[in-house]
């Protein structure tokens, strides 16, 4: 039996990467042919009560001289522990693999250890302007060292495979396409009460569409989709457009300024509802209880909340945009989400025809049963044996 290290080091709110994190830990919960463990930040609890061994990173110390050695690894490929410090090596000396669901170099590229990373997209090749010129060269350089030293490497989309042997020149032999499971929380039932509890927790009101989107980029499209509802609204004034989104981080507090001022111009304060941070084991009864899932985004290799949707049997109104289509196929409802009017006609078609609505619904159910946990927690272990092997 082998340790596998399972690297949670996402924060809480950190949205999407998150969530697949969430999602494949959910997966491994029984799955018993190796040790998982779980390393995540000292402030990090909720992987404390899942069943997993978990290590929390409360020792380690990231002083300017450690960051400086690091970053000179990275850039020149140096394969060396001397970027750990002795605590570090110490923590990770048993783990045989590390898994990294997110693009990261720590603390596996530094070790010497083999690695399997997700590489989720690479928009910044397409959309430069949608990120600081700081956040792209990180982009460029973690995911170029990553890519070229990974033992594996996992994506959830065709379209993603063939960018990362396109940008990264990665071994196509290395690139395994995996699309993620439904969090276990979305299968479960709630019970009325259950429902209202959430209901007021929030102050959801009774019909809304649902944008989980973690955090306000712009390429998440907010603004597009407030234009859009203010079109729907228009129809159909009992729904309301019920947001998420990381509210205090400083690179995307001029977008949330813009779109609540965007909100304020369209009168529609009283109709638009951002609420912030969710707690992960309410978002499937607040799936539920909405009309639909809109995701309006401009780029997205493959979208968390989409399958979420699929999982809590929420019917889907989408992008058809980069790997989109492939992900929704015949279980949703597509639109070019730069045509507003566009997006507010496909929205009103799903309001106003429940048939359609149903058959979504349904389609999209069937196919997260043909992606469960046991699918996918094989698909990691047939991966997994790649790397034990070699």
């Amino acid at each position: 039996m082998k340790k596998i290290g399972i690297l949670a080091l996402s924060g809480e709110n950190s949205g999407g990467v998150n969530q697949y994190t969430m999602s494949m830990i959910d997966a491994l919960a029984c799955e018993k042919s190796n040790k998982y463990i779980i390393f995540t930040t000292n402030n990090n609890s909720l992987y404390d009560k899942l069943g997993f061994e978990v290590r929390k990173l409360s020792g380690i110390k990231n002083s300017l001289i450690s960051k400086c050695v690091r970053n000179i690894s990275l850039l020149f490929y140096f394969l060396k522990t001397f970027a750990l410090s002795r605590y570090e090596k110490s923590i990770f000396s048993d783990i045989d693999v590390f898994i990294s669901p997110t693009i990261s170099p720590y603390p596996h590229f530094f070790a010497g250890k083999k690695y399997i990373v997700t590489i989720h997209d690479l928009q910044e090749r397409y959309f430069p302007d949608f990120f600081p010129l700081m956040e792209n060269i990180k982009r460029y350089i973690v995911k170029k060292a990553v890519a070229k030293h990974a033992t594996q490497i996992i994506c959830e989309s065709n379209y993603v495979k063939s960018d990362i042997v396109k940008f990264l020149k990665a071994d196509v032999n290395r690139i395994n396409v995996i699309p993620a499971p439904p969090p276990a929380t979305a299968k479960r039932d709630y019970s009325a009460n259950e429902f209202e509890k959430v209901k007021s927790k929030y102050s959801l009101p009774d019909r809304y569409l649902f944008y989980p989107a973690a955090q306000f980029w712009f390429h998440k499209n907010h603004m597009g989709l407030i234009e859009a509802f203010k079109r729907v609204e228009s129809k159909h004034k009992d729904v309301h457009l019920v947001l998420t989104g990381k509210k205090d981080e400083e690179i995307l507090r001029k977008n949330l300024l813009d779109i609540t001022a965007r909100i304020k111009e369209l009168k529609l304060e009283n109709k638009v509802h951002i609420l912030g941070f969710i707690d992960y084991e309410d978002m499937p009864a607040i799936y539920k209880m909405a009309e639909m899932l809109v995701m309006p985004t401009l780029f997205e290799s493959i979208s968390i909340p989409v399958y979420e949707a699929f999982g809590t049997g929420t019917a889907v109104c989408c992008s058809n945009v980069v790997g989109l289509p492939e992900q929704v196929g015949d279980a949703g409802l597509l639109f070019n989400p730069l045509d507003i009017e566009d997006m507010a006609e496909k929205v009103c078609t799903m309001l106003e025809n429940n048939e359609l609505k149903s058959n979504f619904i349904v389609s999209g159910y069937k196919k997260m049963q043909c992606n469960n946990h046991e699918k996918y927690s094989g698909q990691l272990n047939d991966v997994l044996s790649k790397v034990i092997i070699n």
